[in-house]
């Protein structure tokens, strides 16, 4: 009880939530980016001019297609089979099984050792991390490292990100909790570094308890950053829930304004947590005409509960839309560049989080130029 990790209650049986799992990680031109410079900067570290990658969860190959164009030999672990076969016809290694201690082994006895063990966004999704962590250690070589990113709970609360609380994100991971969890496996955190993707993340940086390297001043500043917030308490989550509660009015009003004014609104981006976001702030179904999405996969599908249709992005400029809702808005810059000829004929894109923004042809301009850095944090 002591951990102050935070986590959810209910689990879902991961083959039911991965077997057919349809994000992909080489949609979004702001995270193709972030991943390209993440293979540049660890095969720069390495002191190995081609080392062996592994990359658990690795989606549709693209990080490990980096680190391979890089010069390093690569194997990527993926349950999904409809991802793992794209990245095996694109080019990509890849093993098509959940990763832990057997997988670790089997790894281990094929291809050797790994230098370098990535995860980014797949920690969080993963109930039984004792086995992940345990196979790590097996796969991990002396003087290897173990680099992952996942959403930080720091961001998720000081900035009232709670639409990344669902079903697949098991884990709210911290610094605090995790610099304790990793040494029980003979493995220590030695670097943490926040990073602005997903809305606000944080990238540990682990090697064998026996590694050399020294321990960053990261570490000990986030530590007392956490203590600082009170995230062993539950004060900032009960402020947490005023201001889902405030931001959730703010969009109802904003839409219902819209509506009683005959504007006609779609969405743009349906991640995971667009469902989350939907019901928690009591948004009608009938009231998205339809939500724009890139990823092919889900184009054709509707939004659970509420059935909202997903379209491919061309229904934006093929149908009268006034106002499009950015759901993925943690790449709403990225968004609004691609498509702001649609703010020329008029059309205003919300941005619901972290803070309500409305983005229209008199301030796209400043918007963009503010945050041409990279996604929203």
């Amino acid at each position: 009880m002591s951990c102050h990790h935070a986590q959810l209650i209910d689990i879902v049986d991961p083959e039911v939530l991965f077997g057919d799992y349809r994000y992909m990680s080489g949609i979004s031109p702001v995270f193709v980016k972030h991943l390209s410079i993440l293979a540049t900067e660890l095969i720069g570290s390495s002191s190995k001019s081609a080392p062996f990658v592994v990359e658990i969860g690795s989606n549709d190959g693209t990080l490990i297609d980096f680190f391979k164009k890089c010069g390093a030999s690569v194997l990527g672990v993926e349950p999904s089979e409809r991802l793992a076969n794209y990245a095996i016809e694109n080019g990509r290694p890849t093993i098509n099984t959940f990763f832990g201690s057997k997988c670790a082994t089997s790894i281990v006895e094929k291809f050797g050792l790994a230098d370098i063990v990535c995860a980014n966004n797949v920690l969080a999704h993963i109930d039984d991390l004792q086995d992940v962590f345990s196979g790590v250690k097996l796969l991990l070589d002396d003087d290897g490292i173990f680099v992952f990113e996942v959403a930080y709970l720091v961001d998720l609360v000081e900035r009232g990100l709670f639409d990344t609380i669902y079903h697949e994100h098991l884990s709210y991971h911290s610094v605090t909790p995790m610099q304790r969890f990793v040494e029980t496996f003979g493995l220590r955190l030695f670097a943490a570094k926040r990073i602005n993707t997903q809305g606000g993340s944080i990238r540990f940086y682990i090697e064998h308890e026996t590694g050399t390297r020294p321990i960053d001043g990261s570490v000990e500043e986030l530590v007392s950053l956490e203590t600082q917030l009170g995230l062993d308490g539950l004060q900032p989550y009960d402020e947490l829930a005023g201001r889902i509660s405030s931001a959730g009015s703010a969009l109802r009003e904003r839409i219902d304004h819209y509506r009683n004014n005959n504007k006609r609104i779609a969405g743009f981006g349906a991640p995971a947590k667009l469902t989350t976001l939907l019901h928690e702030f009591r948004i009608s179904g009938d009231s998205i005409a339809f939500v724009a999405e890139d990823n092919e996969f889900k184009v054709g599908l509707f939004t659970p509960g509420l059935h909202v249709p997903i379209h491919g992005p061309e229904s934006l400029y093929e149908q009268d839309i006034d106002i499009v809702v950015v759901f993925a808005w943690n790449f709403a810059a990225s968004i609004i560049e691609r498509h702001r000829t649609l703010t020329d004929r008029g059309v205003v894109f919300v941005i619901p989080l972290p803070n309500l923004i409305e983005v229209n042809r008199d301030n796209v301009d400043t918007y963009l130029q503010a945050h041409s850095a990279g996604p929203v944090r």
